[in-house]
């Protein structure tokens, strides 16, 4: 809301080109000794016409029109961000869901195993140290299971928070889906995704203008040694009473030369009244400073353009440092991604082995419980691989200004 109003205000600089319109109302009372006493009441409605400044007003309003493109690209911008934070919460929720289940699961085998090694013990088969050890292993389990579900609801909390719903209200959430992604390093096509950044990034582009502007109000610093001229019309009756029956017309062309030097103002009026001419007038104004200050501001000026060309070079080098950042560390999740694939795979291949080594007395119960639990714990190492590089893509689409989804391959 603050964005687009700000671009609301800034879009109204154009009424610095309009007329302004004036409205007075005036009662005066002259007491005279030996003379009548005299009333007058007068109304009055002017109208006021700025015709050159020496391009002062249309430096304003050009910079006004560029504040309000700023703000509304802020407005995307949030916008995006906004719904970044929702997919990502939302992510974050079924991921934490997906890990209560894969825990669930774990919960279920493990309880089947006490059960088997408890048996096991009562039969001799099984030393007391044994079975303990599945007791000591299931209590964890069950740990981590309280822990989880706890994450669970805060996380759904937020969430709601986000989406400004009540905590009564109940959230069908779905599953955590792995999403087929392209395998190839995204830092072959490093480059031009830098570029793309520096191209689309907002934040460096206001930077660029503000340096823009600052250079060329440096460069017409002179115009505020050029003067401004303005037409003022006014239309007045006057009388002593209700209705004012004395019209008067008056036109003036103001002269002013608003410069830190010699500030002076000069207007020169013609009044009307009854369709004759009544009078003329001129008039000059000067303002005497304590101090002329434009040489050392137009010096300021020149440092400040100085430090706003190193901050918009350092915020280049540090936005392509950052997607550098941002596109090794997607390959590396990547990479870590398939590498815990294959290991999954691998413990659930060794598992199922294990489970057959365990029926046939070859394995205890103990090595087959802590077997089950490493397993589940890749699983939801796994499963957070994919959320951080889901939440990677989000990052780089984000910086990129593409849709979500969109492949990062096609950036040319």
């Amino acid at each position: 809301m603050g964005a687009i109003e700000t671009m609301r205000l800034k879009k109204s600089s154009i009424r610095g080109f309009l007329p302004k319109l004036g409205i007075s109302y005036s009662e005066s009372d002259n007491v005279r000794v030996g003379f009548p006493d005299s009333r007058e009441k007068r109304l009055e409605a002017s109208l006021t016409q700025l015709v050159f400044d020496g391009g002062k007003s249309a430096l304003e309003h050009e910079l006004g029109e560029i504040a309000a493109s700023y703000a509304y690209r802020d407005c995307l911008e949030q916008e995006k961000r906004l719904e970044a934070r929702i997919a990502g919460e939302y992510l974050d929720l079924a991921l934490r869901k997906a890990n209560l289940g894969i825990q669930d699961e774990l919960l279920r085998s493990s309880g089947e195993q006490l059960a088997i090694a408890k048996a096991e013990y009562e039969n001799g088969v099984t030393l007391e140290s044994d079975y303990l050890e599945c007791v000591i292993n299931r209590s964890g389990v069950e740990y981590d299971r309280l822990r989880l579900a706890r994450e669970y609801e805060s996380a759904e909390r937020r969430f709601k928070l986000t989406l400004g719903v009540d905590e009564a209200i109940g959230l069908a959430i779905g599953g955590f889906v792995r999403e087929k992604r392209d395998a190839r390093a995204l830092s072959e096509n490093v480059d031009a995704i830098c570029a793309r950044s520096l191209a689309v990034n907002s934040e460096l582009a206001r930077k660029r203008e503000d340096l823009r502007m600052s250079e060329m109000k440096a460069r017409r610093g002179y115009r505020v040694f050029a003067p401004s001229v303005s037409l003022r019309c006014s239309l007045s009756f006057s009388g002593e009473s209700f209705p004012l029956t004395e019209p008067s017309i008056n036109a003036s062309v103001i002269l002013g030369f608003d410069n830190p030097a010699f500030p002076v103002s000069f207007t020169s009026g013609y009044a009307f009244s009854g369709g004759k001419l009544g009078s003329a007038s001129n008039s000059a104004e000067v303002s005497l400073l304590d101090s002329i200050t434009w040489g050392g501001e137009r010096r300021l000026e020149g440092i400040s353009i100085l430090r706003e060309r190193g901050e918009c070079e350092r915020a280049e080098r540090e936005s392509i440092s950052a997607i550098r950042d941002e596109v090794y560390s997607r390959d590396d999740a990547m990479a870590r991604l398939a590498i815990k694939a294959e290991s999954v795979a691998l413990m659930e291949r060794k598992t199922r082995i294990s489970e057959e080594r365990a029926t046939r007395g070859e394995l205890s119960r103990v090595d087959l419980l802590e077997e089950m639990i490493a397993l589940a714990k890749a699983r939801i190492d796994l499963l957070s691989i994919e959320a951080e590089l889901a939440s990677l893509e989000r990052s780089l689409a984000i910086a990129l200004d593409i849709p979500f989804g969109e492949d990062l391959f096609e950036i040319k």
